[in-house]
């Protein structure tokens, strides 16, 4: 898997969202999740809405907060998704202690063998198939194309030198996870 950190990993990183975004749209889909858009879908709400829409959102927000103060950058006017990457070539990521043994991956903080994933919108969540209107065909319907855009995301990914997980990794990664809720469990 090719690191956002490693040389040319935040162009392809970035061309990989675009390409996701692309695929999204052509299947109907939308880019705005339950979590807002911020500075991760600000960059798509042009492509998203459109040029027209997307310069009234533009209009509205100058309107209403002509200093920009409220949420500078969120939503219209993004900054490019690279512009706030941590990583550079002098980057170093902290070794923390861990309950469970990762020298064989070379440890938690370098991860060298390790990797985040998450995939959000794609699920249930954003599936309509709960709508009391639709018939039994049109709601599995809707599943069916949800999981059609999966496949297409994963072609996309494929086709960009990313590689799927197998089930054995994927279980270490929920391993990794548990190890991290114990060591940083959330605060109350």
């Amino acid at each position: 898997m090719r690191r956002a950190h490693a040389p040319g990993g935040a162009s392809s990183a970035f061309a990989l969202a675009n390409d996701v975004a692309d695929l999204v749209l052509e299947f109907g889909g939308s880019l705005s999740g339950e979590h807002g858009d911020g500075l991760v879908r600000g960059p798509f709400m042009e492509k998203m809405f459109g040029t027209t829409l997307y310069q009234a959102f533009r209009t509205v927000k100058r309107a209403f907060d002509p200093d920009g103060l409220f949420n500078p950058g969120k939503i219209v006017d993004t900054p490019p998704l690279t512009a706030n990457l941590r990583y550079g070539a002098a980057y170093q990521t902290a070794d923390p202690p861990t309950y469970f043994d990762y020298s064989e991956l070379g440890g938690m903080g370098r991860g060298e063998n390790l990797a985040i994933l998450e995939i959000n919108g794609i699920g249930s969540e954003a599936v309509d198939a709960f709508d009391p209107t639709l018939s039994l065909r049109q709601a599995y319907g809707r599943a069916f194309a949800q999981q059609r855009i999966l496949f297409a995301i994963g072609a996309c990914n494929r086709a960009r030198g990313f590689e799927p997980t197998e089930l054995g990794e994927f279980l270490a990664r929920l391993v990794q996870q548990a190890d991290l809720i114990y060591r940083y469990p959330a605060s109350s």
